[in-house]
Formats: C-alpha cells, structure tokens, sequence
C-alpha cells in the first residue's frame, strides 16, 4: 500500500500523520468512546443506553464531519510507533482549520498536544496561513491549550461553542467573531 505520510517535527519527537483507512474504525470508535462517554455516565442512564447513544453519536459526528468537509485531510496520528489519535484539518481561505483533534487519554497531559498543535501552527506560518478551531466553552483542557499557543477566542456561539485563531506575526488577523 502506497499511503501518504506526513512527518511532523516537534520538540516532543516527530509524530506521522496517515491517512484514515477503513480499518481504522474500531480505533477511532474507541477513541470517540474514552473521549466522550463520561458525559453520558453523568445523566444516570442504563449502561445499555449509555453504549447505544456513545454509538449514534460516533457515527452522526463521523457523517457530519465527512459531509461538511469532504476535501478535510483525515488523519491518524502516530508517535514513537504507536496509534495515539487523530487530526482533521480544512483548508480554508485564510486558514488551516483544525475540524478535529484528540488524543487517547493515556496521551492527555503530556505536553504531547501542544507539542504537535504548535508544529502544525509553524507549519500553517511557513505558508503564510493561520489557524482556527472550534472548542465547547467548557472544555477546559483544550481551551487552556489553545490560549498557551496564542490562540485568540471569541465569544461562545448559540451552541456552546468558541472560534479561537491563531495568525503568525505579521499576517492579517481576522476577529473570530466576523467569521461563518
């Protein structure tokens, strides 16, 4: 199989960057599961109930994600030889955005994230882009993350959710929130 890798090069080690392929799906799936179930476990609902909806919910963001992105880069992240998440970026006008970033827990808090997100952002400079992402208001790791690389956050949506970008110095910086 001849599949495009990406090196990333970052002060953590170089990650690689392939494409998802199908048989990445219990993967992903399992990805999805330890990254969002415990939401659902806090509503009290039967176990059963609580692996039907983290199910619906992996395959409605898995569609969503393809239909609104269809020319996005899906990609498996690896580090030191192991499988450790997954990064879908868009290519956008004035920005790279990133649709979807996550690592597996045991990776969380690492320094890893931010290691790979600020390489990707100096791989966004080189070629005069800037970045943006959407994050839930709440999602405190994440936008904790965002803020320490640079990040530039507006106010949250009707949804919940914050646009943060991020420009290299110099490049037009486009507010947030006079943006979709």
């Amino acid at each position: 199989m001849n599949e495009q890798r990406r090196i990333v090069e970052t002060k953590r080690g170089p990650f690689t960057l392939r494409p998802e392929r199908p048989e990445d799906d219990d993967f992903l799936f399992q990805l999805f599961r330890a990254n969002n179930i415990d939401t659902l476990l806090l509503m009290g609902l039967p176990d059963e109930m609580v692996e039907q909806l983290i199910q619906f919910q992996y395959r409605s963001q898995t569609a969503t994600y393809r239909a609104m992105f269809p020319t996005a880069v899906f990609s498996i992240i690896e580090w030191e030889g192991e499988t450790i998440g997954r990064f879908i970026e868009h290519d956008e006008q004035d920005v790279i955005y990133f649709v979807d970033f996550v690592l597996v827990p045991e990776r969380q808090s690492q320094g890893l994230g931010s290691a790979f997100i600020r390489a990707v952002m100096d791989e966004c400079a080189a070629r005069g882009r800037g970045t943006r992402v959407k994050i839930l208001y709440n999602n405190d790791p994440s936008l904790k993350m965002c803020h320490k690389l640079g990040f530039v956050q507006s106010e949250p949506d009707d949804m919940g959710y914050v646009e943060l970008r991020w420009y290299p110095p110099g490049l037009e910086r486009v507010s947030p929130s006079s943006v979709d």
